[in-house]
């Protein structure tokens, strides 16, 4: 019985945890030797550069160290969404969304075949 209790405790704790991490809506990234506080409304969407990922904010970009992966397991999937393998987006920065790419500020990113159905999904389309 004490095994059972103390598994459930744990199974309870991690639940607990993974709440509060998506409660955040704010991230930091190490830039230029720093880190860098960008709270999630500032972003408009994420760009993968090589090895390196590219954060456009409303007020300039960042370039940081880090996979599209890992950043895409970090960000909230109530705000970000990856719609194509180089790119994840804000979803409420979307200003116009067309055939197989969409705009964001001034820039016109593409969107997957594959992740179309469930971008329109998480979208209030009447």
């Amino acid at each position: 019985m004490q095994a059972v209790d103390k598994a459930i405790e744990k199974k309870v704790s991690v639940k607990v945890a993974a709440v509060k991490e998506t409660d955040v809506n704010e991230i930091y990234v190490k830039t230029e030797g720093r880190y860098i506080r960008i709270v999630y409304d500032n972003i408009l969407y994420i760009e993968n550069v090589g090895d390196y990922v590219k954060i456009r904010t409303i007020n300039g970009s960042h370039i940081v160290y880090a996979t599209m992966k890992n950043l895409e397991e970090k960000l909230n999937p109530k705000y970000f969404f990856r719609v194509h393998r180089s790119f994840i987006i804000n979803l409420s920065k979307i200003v116009d969304i067309e055939e197989s790419n969409l705009v964001i500020a001034d820039k016109v990113i593409p969107i997957s075949r594959a992740n179309k159905p469930e971008l329109l999904e998480k979208l209030n389309i009447l």
